[in-house]
């Protein structure tokens, strides 16, 4: 679904006469989306690992069993806190924001685009399912919703 709110924005945004520049990541996991597609053989040096997390039909994580989604150091302590809460100590198939925040390189990768381009405005489309994740907690902006 991703991946079709994407297509669509891009649709929309190239019918605008605007000068500005967009930069497009269409994937930050494509490790996670290889494993969750054909299992865990696709994990390579992480095969093992992903074999014993299992749940490779709904894996959000990187094939080291980090959620990248997790891994920013955007409010990374409170959400560890979640994570040890409800379970999510180690590795995992979602939900594990890793050892400390940015230790991905998926996620460096990233930080690193950020902070060179230093953007005036940035947009994730995530979704899971049929959901579509819009807040952000006090960081939301009000039009987020719409």
């Amino acid at each position: 679904m991703t991946y079709l709110v994407l297509v669509k924005f891009l649709q929309e945004y190239s019918n605008l006469e605007l000068s500005n520049q967009i930069y497009v990541v269409p994937c930050m996991n494509p490790d996670g989306v290889e494993i969750s597609l054909t299992g865990s053989q696709s994990a390579g040096k992480f095969k093992n690992l992903v074999k014993k997390v299992g749940n490779t039909k709904k894996w959000q994580a990187n094939g080291r069993g980090v959620d990248i989604n997790h891994n920013f150091n955007a409010g990374w302590k409170d959400v560890k806190k979640r994570e040890i809460a409800n379970g999510f100590k180690g590795p995992n198939h979602t939900r594990f924001g890793g050892t400390e925040p940015e230790s991905e390189s998926e996620t460096q990768a990233i930080v690193k685009l950020c902070k060179k381009e230093n953007f005036d405005l940035a947009f994730a489309f995530h979704s899971q399912g049929e959901e579509i994740y819009w807040d952000f907690g006090s960081n939301t902006p009000k039009e987020s919703k719409k």
